[in-house]
C-alpha cells in the first residue's frame, strides 16, 4: 500500500475517532470490514452502522466518494434479487446501506457493491469441501442461483471504479448512477 501512495491506518470499526480521522485525511472512501459473528449478527450489525455512520461524516460536503460493500443474501426471498431492490431494514446490512445512502442529501458520493460469497481462491475452495461432505440439496423449483466472487478481483472492482469516476451523484434522478 504504501508503495502506492497510501497510508495502512490500523485500527478496528469500534475505534470511531481513528475512522473518523483516517476517512477526512482520505480522498475518498471504501468500506469493506464487517465483523463477521453470526452467533450475534445484530451487534455486528449495530457496529457497522456506526462504523458507517463515521467514516460518511468526513466526506460531508466534499463530493468525495463514499462506497461501502453489502450483502446479496439481505435481498428479498422467492425471487432474483437486482439492484433495483431497495435495501431492508430488517437486516443488519441492509441498515447500514441506508446509513451510508443518508449521506447523499449531505453532498457525498455515496455507492453501495452487494458483493457476492467472497473467497479468497486457491486450491482447497468451498465447492470442493461441499461436494466431498454432501450432495447439494436444492428446494422449490430449482431456480436458486448464488454468485461468488474472489476477494482480490473484487478489490480490483471497487479500487477501478474509484479511480474510474464510475461512483458518481445524480441528484436530479434522487439517487446514484454508477
Amino acid at each position: 500500500m504504501r508503495a502506492a501512495g497510501a497510508e495502512p491506518r490500523p485500527g478496528s470499526l469500534e475505534d470511531l475517532a481513528g475512522l473518523r480521522a483516517a476517512a477526512a485525511a482520505a480522498d475518498g472512501v471504501i468500506h469493506l470490514a464487517f465483523v463477521h459473528d453470526f452467533a450475534d449478527f445484530q451487534a455486528a450489525g449495530r457496529t457497522d452502522r456506526r462504523a458507517v455512520a463515521a467514516l460518511g461524516e468526513a466526506p460531508a460536503g466534499s463530493g468525495r466518494p463514499f462506497a461501502i460493500t453489502s450483502g446479496t443474501g439481505l435481498l428479498p426471498p422467492g425471487r432474483v434479487g437486482t439492484e433495483e431492490d431497495e435495501p431492508g431494514a430488517h437486516s443488519p446490512r441492509g441498515a447500514a446501506e441506508q446509513v451510508a445512502l443518508s449521506f447523499v442529501e449531505r453532498g457525498v458520493r455515496v455507492s453501495v457493491m452487494r458483493l457476492p460469497l467472497v473467497h479468497r481462491g486457491g486450491r482447497a475452495g468451498t465447492r470442493r469441501r461441499r461436494r466431498r461432505r454432501a450432495p447439494a440439496r436444492r428446494a422449490g423449483d430449482r431456480d436458486h442461483r448464488a454468485a461468488g466472487g474472489r476477494a482480490l478481483r473484487l478489490a480490483g472492482l471497487l479500487r477501478h471504479a474509484r479511480h474510474a469516476g464510475l461512483l458518481r451523484l445524480d441528484p436530479e434522478a434522487g439517487g446514484l448512477e454508477y
